[in-house]
Order: structure tokens, then sequence, then C-alpha cells
């Protein structure tokens, strides 16, 4: 869960170089209090 001043559903954005269709990315992230989460997902 991102902190109280960011959006419930936020869309953030990456750029990543060298990748193709089909290749899967996966981020995860933490915060100061402890929470954490990621996602998986393949390039279109």
């Amino acid at each position: 869960s991102l902190g109280s001043g960011v959006s419930k559903n936020p869309l953030l954005g990456i750029r990543v170089a060298g990748a193709k269709s089909g290749d899967k990315i996966k981020v995860s992230w933490s915060d100061n209090k402890g929470e954490s989460g990621g996602a998986e997902s393949a390039i279109k």
C-alpha cells in the first residue's frame, strides 16, 4: 500500500531498455511503514 498522499490506485510508469515483446518484467516495492508489494507482467 502506498502512503496516504498517493492515490488508492496510482498509475506508475517505468522505461526499460532492450526489452522485447513477450519478455516478462517484475517490479517490487516497499515503503517506510514496512508495507511491500509487487507485480509481474509481459511486455506487449
